[in-house]
């Protein structure tokens, strides 16, 4: 059963987001993806997850400045997904506020 998130980042800003699966994750392919709405056909962006301590599952996901600026400051839909094939599972659901920074175009 995938857990729901709720997080917030700023436009423009390098961004680590940890994550807990909860489960050994040895071997997985994770990614996190974001999108404008639900069910959406080509994602805004979509980021490979680095496995840091696989018996326990835990990961992170790493977003540059640049991937951060090029988001508009808006609420996405998101999703950490296992990606390997024949083992396609969402892990976590739920939104990406991207936050605007004051006086940074």
């Amino acid at each position: 059963m995938a857990t729901k998130h709720a997080l917030s980042i700023y436009r423009g800003e390098d961004v680590t987001i940890p994550w807990d699966v909860d489960e050994d994750i040895t071997g997985w392919t994770l990614a996190l993806v974001m999108s404008d709405q639900v069910m959406d056909a080509t994602p805004t962006l979509t980021v490979a997850a680095t496995v840091t301590t696989a018996a326990t599952g835990l990961c992170e996901v790493v977003l540059t400045a640049a991937q951060t600026a090029a988001l508009a400051s808006r609420v996405y839909q998101s999703e950490l997904c296992r990606t390997n094939a024949g083992a396609l599972n969402v892990l976590s659901q739920g939104t990406i506020a991207v936050l605007p920074r004051v006086g940074v175009a």
